[in-house]
């Protein structure tokens, strides 16, 4: 896990971005529930904190790629179309993710794969509600969680035995992982370097990722921890980011897709 530096800029986001979490429903305090407080993490996680900035968006669906090499078709292929696109995605007001990470264990003998997969209401007072699975054996954090914001702080929730409780010792693993990687897209499809015009977004090809033709952008992020080789597919018809990965030089790999952008989605805060 890069948990320091994924943590070091959540916190760098906070104060940067000052995103916060839009008013919503106020649940009762949970029974504390002591399962997990010694668990393990998943690999390469991002820890919460209680300051951590409200997500926004993300990007695409599921990556079944299959390469077409062609580039015609498209409605708008310069930088400000990849702009416009993580902007639709950053703005939205819910949306269905699936965020994915393979990164190396603490010893680093071993690359682990998480998934987290759900939903994001902003409407819900920010709520992200999703199931996390992972392939660490060592890892106790598999299973439904549910954070929102209130006072501007991050409640997390996991489901056992069929209710809503509030775990001691383990944290929210995604709200602030797609705050962290919507704002890294956004930054990247934002870079301009008149100096090395190679280091900017850079239209490819097409390819069909998850059933759609999309035009391939690839852009070399440069933030100071959200650096590395960023693959960005932007749907041709529709606009919308279809999938978004990074691959960065430690071989850790992030991948981020969302659809459904701003249609209903279905998230209960606890009473």
């Amino acid at each position: 896990m890069r948990i320091n530096k994924l943590l070091t800029l959540v916190f760098s986001l906070v104060l940067l971005l000052s995103l916060t979490a839009c008013g919503g429903e106020t649940p009762a305090t949970p029974a504390s529930s002591s399962s997990g407080s010694n668990a393990a993490s998943p690999t390469n996680t991002i820890a919460n904190t209680s300051n951590a900035a409200s997500p926004t968006d993300t990007t695409a669906s599921d990556s079944s790629t299959s390469s077409s090499g062609s580039t015609s078709g498209r409605r708008d292929t310069s930088e400000n179309s990849l702009l416009t696109a993580a902007g639709k995605v950053s703005n939205a007001q819910s949306y269905h993710f699936v965020y994915s990470e393979a990164a190396k264990n603490f010893s680093g003998d071993k690359t682990f794969k998480t998934n987290y997969e759900g939903d994001y209401d902003k409407a819900k007072s920010g709520a992200t509600q999703y199931t996390l699975t992972t392939d660490d054996p060592d890892s106790k954090a598999a299973g439904e969680w549910l954070a929102f914001y209130r006072d501007g702080q991050l409640i997390t929730y996991r489901k056992e035995a069929g209710s809503w409780v509030k775990p001691v010792g383990m944290p929210d693993f995604a709200s602030t992982a797609l705050t962290v990687f919507v704002s890294g897209l956004t930054g990247a499809a934002l870079t301009t370097d008149a100096s090395d015009p190679n280091e900017n977004p850079k239209l490819v090809g097409s390819e069909t990722i998850a059933g759609q033709d999309c035009d391939h952008w690839q852009v070399v992020a440069k933030g100071s921890f959200f650096k590395g080789n960023l693959d960005v597919y932007v749907g041709k018809q529709s606009g919308d980011i279809v999938q978004a990965t990074l691959k960065t030089e430690d071989g850790s790999t992030t991948s981020l897709s969302t659809s459904k952008l701003d249609q209903p989605v279905s998230i209960e805060l606890p009473n």
